[in-house]
C-alpha cells in the first residue's frame, strides 16, 4: 500500500545532512567572493592602463570570455551526455554548428539560434536510471561553469597576490583582469542557469528542467516516457512498434508546457503508422492548437507534417498550402528543410519538375538522418509520392 506521509528517519536524515552541505558550500562561496571582491577592488586602484584602455579591454574581453564561458557549458552538457552513453547529435555555440550526420560530424558556420548563445542536443539511454541520468545532463553545463570559474578566480587571486611579471605590469594586468573577468562571468552564468525560466522563444533552463525531475510525478513519467520513445525512434523501432503503454502515458497530466504539444505529435506518429487516420488527425490538430508552447524549429516541423497529411490523406491542397506558408513564416526553409511538404504540395498541384526536385534532395540526405525509424517512414514517404508522380504522368500521357 503506497503512502504519502510524513517522511521516514533515513529520509530526514538524508535531507539534514543535504542541507549542512549547501549550507557549507553556500558559506564557501560568500567568503571566497568577499576576498575575491577585495582583492579585485585593490588591484583595478594600481592598474597601469589609461581609462580608455581600460574600458576597450573590458569590451573586448567581456564579448571573448562570453563566448568561452557558452562553449565551456555546452561543453558540458556535452561531456555529460557522452559518458552517460546518449548519444550527441549537436553542439552549437553562437555561429558555430558541429553535427552529428549518422556517422559522421559536420561542423560549419551558420546564423546563431535567435537569442540563445548556445545548445546541446542529445537524445538519453532509455532504461531504468533514465531521470538520475537526465539530472546529471542538465547539470553538466552548469558544473562546468562553476568549476571553471572557480579555478580562474583562484589563480586570478594568487597572482594578483604575488606580483608576478613585475616587469611588465601591463601584461600582469591584463591577464589577471582576464582570469578574474573569466571566473567572475563563469560562475554568474552558471547560477543564473540554475534559475527555473522559459525564454520568450521557449527554450527552458538547465534549472527549469532539473526542476521539473525533482517534482517527480505524473507529468515527469509523461516527459521520461517521451525520452524514451525519442531513444528507441534513434534506434530504429518505427511509431507502430512502439511500446503502447508508454504511448498511454503520453495522454496523461498535460501541464501547459512544451511537453503537451510534443506528446500529441508522438501519439499522432503512433497512430499515423498504425494506419489509425481519425486518432491520427485528432492528435495533430492538437498538436497544432499548441504551436505557441514550443520551439520555432519544432513549430515548422509540425506545420510541414500539417502539410504532408492535408496534402496525402485528407486532400485537401488547399489546406496543405496554407500549412507550407505558415511553416515558411515561422522562419525561412534552408536547404535541408521542408523538402517532402514541398514535393506534396508541387506534386498535388500538378508541378511534377518540382516535385521530383523536392524528393531527389530528400533522397539524398536519408543516410544523413539520426533517427533510424524516421529515415525509414521518410524512404516510404518518398517511395509513395514517386509512384503517386508516375501514375499521373502515366494517365496524362
Amino acid at each position: 500500500m503506497a503512502s504519502t506521509s510524513t517522511p521516514s528517519k533515513r529520509n530526514r536524515s538524508s535531507e539534514t545532512k543535504r542541507a549542512l552541505l549547501g549550507a557549507l558550500l553556500g558559506a564557501s562561496v560568500t567568503l571566497l567572493t568577499i576576498d575575491w571582491i577585495e582583492s579585485y577592488i585593490r588591484y583595478v586602484r594600481a592598474s597601469p592602463l589609461a581609462g580608455w584602455q581600460y574600458f576597450l579591454y573590458l569590451a573586448v574581453g567581456f564579448l571573448t570570455m562570453r563566448l568561452l564561458i557558452t562553449a565551456l557549458h555546452e561543453g558540458g552538457h556535452f561531456l555529460a551526455a557522452y559518458l552517460l552513453k546518449f548519444r550527441c547529435l549537436t553542439y552549437v555555440v553562437a555561429w558555430l554548428y558541429v553535427e552529428r550526420k549518422a556517422a559522421r560530424w559536420q561542423v560549419r558556420l551558420k546564423r546563431k539560434p535567435g537569442k540563445i548563445m548556445g545548445y546541446v542536443r542529445a537524445v538519453p539511454a532509455a532504461g531504468p536510471h533514465l531521470r538520475r541520468g537526465l539530472a546529471v545532463y542538465f547539470l553538466g553545463g552548469i558544473l562546468a561553469n562553476i568549476v571553471t570559474g572557480s579555478a580562474a578566480l583562484l589563480a586570478g587571486k594568487a597572482l594578483a597576490d604575488r606580483h608576478i611579471f613585475a616587469a611588465s605590469p601591463e601584461l600582469a594586468f591584463v591577464l589577471v583582469q582576464a582570469l578574474y573577468l573569466f571566473g567572475g562571468l563563469s560562475i554568474f552564468i552558471g547560477l543564473a542557469n540554475l534559475i527555473p525560466f522559459t525564454t520568450s522563444t521557449k527554450h527552458t533552463s538547465d534549472g527549469g528542467h532539473v526542476l521539473r525531475l525533482l517534482r517527480g510525478g505524473a507529468s515527469l513519467q509523461r516527459q521520461l516516457a517521451l525520452y524514451t520513445l525519442s531513444s528507441v525512434s534513434h534506434a530504429g523501432t518505427r511509431p507502430r512498434n512502439w511500446d503502447a503503454e508508454v504511448v498511454k502515458q503520453l495522454s496523461t497530466a498535460p501541464d501547459g508546457s512544451s511537453f503537451d504539444c510534443t506528446s500529441h505529435f508522438y501519439t499522432y506518429l503512433y497512430h499515423l503508422d498504425n494506419q489509425d487516420f481519425t486518432q491520427a488527425e485528432f492528435h495533430l490538430e492538437k498538436a497544432l492548437s499548441l504551436l505557441p508552447l514550443t520551439t520555432a524549429e519544432v513549430q515548422q516541423q509540425l506545420c510541414c507534417e500539417a502539410t504532408y497529411f492535408a496534402a496525402t490523406h485528407t486532400h485537401d491542397v488547399a489546406q496543405a498550402e496554407l500549412w507550407l506558408a505558415k511553416a515558411q513564416q515561422i522562419k525561412p526553409f534552408e536547404a535541408e528543410e521542408g523538402l517532402l511538404a514541398q514535393a506534396t504540395v508541387a506534386g498535388a498541384m500538378g508541378n511534377e519538375a518540382a516535385a521530383r526536385k523536392s524528393l531527389a534532395a530528400l533522397s539524398a540526405q536519408l543516410a544523413d538522418i539520426n533517427d533510424l525509424a524516421s529515415q525509414l517512414l521518410l524512404r516510404e514517404r518518398i517511395a509513395t509520392q514517386q509512384l503517386e508522380l508516375n501514375r499521373r504522368a502515366v494517365l496524362q500521357a
